[in-house]
């Protein structure tokens, strides 16, 4: 405030001495301010530029991880309805085709027990003769 009446007050005595406008002097005296508000707004302007980058960072930065997290909602939503579809599936299945679907899983079951029982007796029957040597070898040379 005082800057400001004595700036007006020199601009007021040099411009009746000079002949030059008041608005000119008064300019003339106020550059420095002028360029020293011109510095502290381009400063100002430059950190909201700098603010500004920054949160469009972090807003990339957090579209990506939602992105992501709706694409693997999508993914489970997708698993959840193939489920659902198996499961109405099923549900409408009259009777005789539970009991078709029953005995033909039951009969690729059976039918790989019989195969596997069959591996089981011939596995069996190797190791039984293999005791058997076993025990006359110990029995005829260590006792």
């Amino acid at each position: 405030m005082i800057v400001d009446v004595l700036i007006e007050l020199f601009s007021g005595i040099i411009s009746s001495l000079t002949g030059f406008s008041d608005s000119f002097i008064e300019l003339f005296f106020r550059k420095k301010q002028i360029l020293k508000d011109e510095k502290k707004s381009k400063e100002a302007l430059s950190k909201k530029l700098e603010k500004l980058t920054s949160n469009l960072h972090e807003t990339s930065m957090l579209m990506a991880e939602i992105e992501s997290e709706f694409q693997q909602q999508k993914e489970l939503a997708e698993k959840w309805s193939k489920e659902a579809q198996t499961s109405q599936i099923i549900a409408s299945l009259s009777e005789k085709e539970v009991e078709a679907v029953t005995k033909l899983f039951g009969g690729v079951l059976k039918e790989d027990e019989k195969k596997s029982s069959k591996k089981s007796w011939w596995w069996n029957l190797f190791f039984c003769l293999l005791g058997i040597l076993g025990g006359y070898l110990v029995s005829k040379y260590l006792l």
